[in-house]
Parts: C-alpha cells; structure tokens; sequence
C-alpha cells in the first residue's frame, strides 16, 4: 500500500522569500494594521495547532515522505521499478534550512520530521515556480489601492497552477512506493488529489482544501 497525506496549509510571509516586501507593502495600501496583525495571529495559530498534531502522531519516520509546495526538484529518489538514482537532496535541505531560520513555521516543522527520520523530497517543477514568480511580481507591482490584477495574468496564474498540480502529482507517484507513507504539505488553491493514480490510499486528516481554514483540528491521528 501507499499512503498519503495530503495536509492543506497556510502561508506565511517568511515563505514568500523574494515577494514578502511587495506583498507586505500591498497588504499595508488594503488593509488596516489591525487586519493585518489579527490574519498573522491566526496564520501563527494555525501553524501552532498543527505542528502539536502532527508531532503527537505515532509514525515510521524512516519510511516516510515529504513532499512540500513550493519545494523544487533537484534530485531523484529510487523509482517504483526499484532501479536506484542518486539522491542530490543539498540544495532541497539548505532552501528548507534558510526559510527555517527566517522564520517560516512551515519549514521549521519540514526540519523537525527530518530531524526524526523522514526524507525531504524535492516537489515541484523549477521552471514552474520561476514561471510563476515572474508573474505574481509583474501582478504585485501593478497593484494600488484601486486597481486589481489583470484578467489575463489571473488566467496565467490558474493554468499555471494546474500544471504545477500535474507535475506534483506525477513526482508523488515516481517516488512514494509501496510501504511508504508520504505528507504533502500543499496551499489551498492547489487539488492535487484528483490528479493522482487511483492505487493511492489518500486521506486529508486536517480536512478538505478551504481558504478559510486557520485552524488545524485533526479527523484523526492514525499513522
């Protein structure tokens, strides 16, 4: 059997590397400190929540994966046919590490299911993700307190996003074989799910993708 979780999350402004200022300056032209300081206080608790969740699990550590959003592909693990690639994990880990140390909850608890024994997986398309930076940062510096995105960048964005769901799902199957259990940490925009191979056991223990999710409330704990 293959496992895997897919756990929806929030993202924080330490994972947004290069676009934190723009999107920091943006969320300060829309919106009042206040807002601003109450959707942090709750992205924190979320993160908090799920965090003493996960670790209050009882997992194999050792056959486990963990597949992140935003985390690009440098490397290859052992495909389902057993013929073993080499493992360039350096780059995946020191990306992991450096938005650890700035601060993103997130990445924090990636290091953490390491430190016990998982194995960090590199998950989406570097071409993909750059592809999309572009465009967000265009969107971001077009942005004033009167004007919205443009329609065609939102429609880059949703066929974008579509293909950065069909490259995890195809990364997940190369790599989770049979007696392995994977975490997939991914945004809420994301639906990955419906794209997977139908041999995969698929559970959501925090509940379906929902924007409006700031907490972490476990269906379950079972491993």
């Amino acid at each position: 059997m293959r496992q895997l979780y897919i756990i929806p999350i929030v993202h924080t402004a330490a994972d947004l590397g290069l676009l934190e200022e723009q999107v920091e300056q943006v969320k300060r032209l829309r919106f009042s400190q206040e807002t601003i300081n109450e959707g942090k206080r709750r992205i924190d608790q979320f993160w908090t929540d799920l965090r003493e969740s996960i670790e209050a699990w009882e997992l194999n550590y050792s056959q486990l994966l963990v597949f992140q959003d935003a985390l690009p592909t440098v490397g290859k693990l052992p495909n389902r046919a057993g013929n073993e690639a080499s493992i360039h994990d350096g780059l995946e880990l020191r990306i992991c590490r450096d938005l650890a140390g700035k601060g993103s909850a997130n990445h924090q608890l990636l290091l953490w299911l390491v430190d016990h024994g998982a194995t960090l997986v590199g998950t989406e398309s570097p071409e993909l993700l750059v592809m999309e930076y572009e465009i967000v940062r265009k969107s971001l510096l077009q942005m004033d307190e009167l004007s919205n995105p443009k329609i065609e960048m939102e429609t880059e964005l949703a066929s974008l996003l579509h293909r950065r769901d069909q490259f995890i799902a195809k990364r997940i199957d190369e790599t989770l074989q049979e007696g392995q259990s994977a975490f997939l940490f991914i945004g809420m925009l994301h639906d990955v799910a419906k794209l997977l191979p139908s041999d995969l056991t698929i559970e959501f223990p925090f509940g379906q993708p929902n924007r409006q999710q700031l907490s972490a409330t476990p269906i379950s704990k079972e491993s």
